[in-house]
């Protein structure tokens, strides 16, 4: 049995719910936050396969002058999460922005990327068509996950997937010694890899 370690991201402007998606998922309580001004740390142990995963959740700002300490967070990140809110359109826009910026600090071939479309029990407040953002994830070829911090909708099924989609893309039998960069720990004989990206 493996012990990995993974470095999630969550990307978005201010507002579209990603310090209380990590609330929910961690303490399954929802607290209404609209701006984060720094960077938060947050720790989630699950088991995926057989594998035990130790998720380390990254919080990021959403404004624009704290975008340098944002991209220094991005570093050495196995998954990441951009995230906008259905009843803000411009918050869309700026995801297409928030994913040239991730993909110039870390190689799409190395990451996972999913998108949370928050805010689900909202609809009838809704302003992006959904064929946009059908049309955008296919583009850069990544799963949408329907998701409501105030209800818990999607909110685990987002973490999960996008793991389980890590683990069979990275850490499968055939390419986990191959995968230099990973964030593996052999509990077998107390052997470890000395690469940990943590």
């Amino acid at each position: 049995m493996f012990s990995v370690k993974l470095k999630v991201i969550l990307l978005g402007d201010s507002g579209v719910g990603k310090t209380s998606i990590i609330n929910q998922y961690i303490n399954k309580q929802f607290i209404d936050i609209f701006s984060s001004i720094g960077i938060g740390n947050f720790t989630k142990n699950l088991t995926i396969k057989n594998k035990q995963i130790e998720l380390k959740i990254v919080d990021t700002p959403g404004q624009v002058r704290f975008y340098n300490i944002t991209k220094s967070a991005m570093r050495n990140t196995d998954i990441a999460i951009l995230i906008y809110d259905i009843t803000k359109k411009e918050t869309f826009t700026s995801l297409k922005e928030w994913y040239k910026k991730l993909i110039e600090v870390v190689k799409k071939e190395n990451i996972i990327i999913g998108i949370a479309s928050n805010k689900s029990d909202l609809l009838n407040e809704q302003e992006i068509d959904i064929e946009e953002v059908k049309k955008f994830s296919e583009e850069i070829n990544v799963e949408v996950f329907s998701t409501s911090a105030t209800k818990y909708e999607n909110i685990e099924d987002l973490f999960i997937k996008l793991t389980e989609k890590y683990c069979d893309n990275y850490l499968n039998d055939e390419n986990i010694n191959d995968r230099s960069d990973s964030n593996i720990i052999l509990k077998n004989n107390d052997k470890k890899k000395e690469n940990c990206k943590c």
